[in-house]
């Protein structure tokens, strides 16, 4: 570390000892990197070489405190301090507050940063068309060996149109990585409407709460954990695990032997009747451009009046803006008129399928079930549908429908409709 100032102040004790030194008019400190012959240097031309980074630090006026041997024991600047990094082939990264403090290693080298009060943090944007990162917080810890930025107090960040808040937030300088720990909370703003899409498709911004998150630079993707709840709008997908891909609008999300992974849908029928399906599972894929989203695991299609189990189920939804939809949630009564979660045009289930509805349930490998006039197409090794008052019927496929009693059988051999009439108790 260099101490440049025009005039330094020192205090001295037994006419050698250093006491104390104090900066007069203009001050700098430099932070130079330190040699690791041990470290091989990398020769992937991606990486960053954080080994060449200088760090150079400023403030009205320095205060430096010595210790045995005279070596500095510690550093602080007031008022309006200011930190630069800089390395090879990278835009300068800027961060100010009000007090900066340095403490030192043993052997006298500079191990972190602290600035206070005010703290702000700015650097340019490595993707076009965005407002680069800036972070705020009332307390700021730097480490220049690991470029490793840790914020706290109210810490917040904002890079390009994505806002994070939490109790404490980690950032790497050199590679723009960054964690969050603690009541996160993360808004993607600045959307534009995604064309044929359906859950995350409108420019209404996007909110994820969970307890930990972990960022990526490259690709642009953020690993959220700890009790995870993803919405836009009444489109929402709760999990304790969901990775989110800003760029292209696709999920990924992990349930564990605590909680699964649970959406809710609305089904609209022919004529206009709407209706919610939860849907539960271990695991979903969600791809926006495709409007499929895949549940794997033990996966349980629930509506009012109907549940679908199976081990896989394809939801495939319609676009979004197709028709309003009513704003609900599991139990709520339907809101005409307003804008809620995706419809679902139709669902896929494969897997040890089964299917229950009051009086009757209906088993088999593979089902095809289309909302608008709700009917489910059964195939697989015997299909059956047993009746609570009628009995089972076997086939090579059924076809049978949520909204009234017919039962179609198809066979090698023969094909029949079977009308039965429901008894309600």
């Amino acid at each position: 570390m260099d101490v440049i100032a025009d005039a330094l102040d020192f205090q001295l004790a037994n006419g050698s000892d250093l006491q104390t030194a104090d900066t007069i008019g203009k001050a700098q400190i430099v932070i130079l990197p330190s040699p690791n012959p041990s470290k091989p240097k990398s020769t992937d031309k991606n990486s960053q070489d954080m080994s060449n980074a200088t760090t150079v630090a400023t403030a009205g006026k320095f205060h430096a405190t010595f210790g045995a041997g005279n070596q500095m024991q510690s550093l602080h600047g007031a008022p309006d301090s200011r930190i630069v990094s800089t390395s090879p082939s990278q835009p300068e990264k800027v961060s100010t507050a009000d007090k900066l403090d340095v403490a030192f290693d043993s052997d006298g080298g500079v191990q972190k940063l602290i600035q206070s009060g005010n703290f702000q943090y700015h650097e340019p944007s490595a993707k076009p068309d965005t407002g680069g990162r800036a972070a705020f917080g009332d307390r700021a810890t730097y480490t220049p060996g690991d470029q490793i930025l840790i914020l706290t107090g109210s810490p917040r960040v904002i890079d390009g149109g994505m806002t994070t808040t939490a109790n404490l937030v980690r950032m790497n300088r050199e590679t723009g990585d960054a964690w969050a720990d603690g009541n996160v909370k993360t808004t993607y703003s600045d959307l534009k409407p995604q064309p044929n899409g359906a859950l995350l498709a409108t420019q209404d911004p996007i909110h994820v709460t969970a307890e930990h998150m972990a960022s990526r630079q490259q690709p642009s993707i953020a690993h959220y954990t700890g009790n995870v709840r993803l919405w836009q709008a009444a489109n929402v997908v709760r999990a304790p695990k969901i990775d989110f891909d800003q760029d292209t609008r696709t999920m990924t999300a992990f349930g564990d032997d605590h909680q699964h992974v649970v959406s809710l849908f609305i089904q609209q029928s022919a004529d206009g009747k709407q209706s919610p399906i939860d849907v539960i599972a271990d695991n979903l894929t969600y791809t926006d451009a495709e409007r499929k989203a895949r549940y794997t695991g033990d996966v349980w299609a629930k509506s009012a009046d109907s549940t679908i189990n199976a081990q896989v189920i394809d939801v495939y939804l319609k676009e979004a803006g197709d028709e309003k939809v009513a704003s609900t949630k599991p139990s709520a009564t339907i809101l005409p008129g307003t804008e809620g979660p995706s419809k679902i045009d139709h669902m896929v289930a494969t897997g040890k399928v089964v299917v229950v509805e009051p009086n009757r349930r209906a088993v088999g490998d593979q089902l095809v079930y289309t909302a608008d006039d709700g009917k489910y197409y059964l195939t697989g090794k015997s299909p059956s549908i047993h009746d609570a008052t009628r009995g089972t019927v076997w086939g090579d496929s059924l076809t049978f429908y949520s909204r009234d009693d017919r039962v179609q059988v198809e066979s090698k051999q023969s094909s029949s409709t079977l009308t039965r009439a429901r008894i309600t108790k």
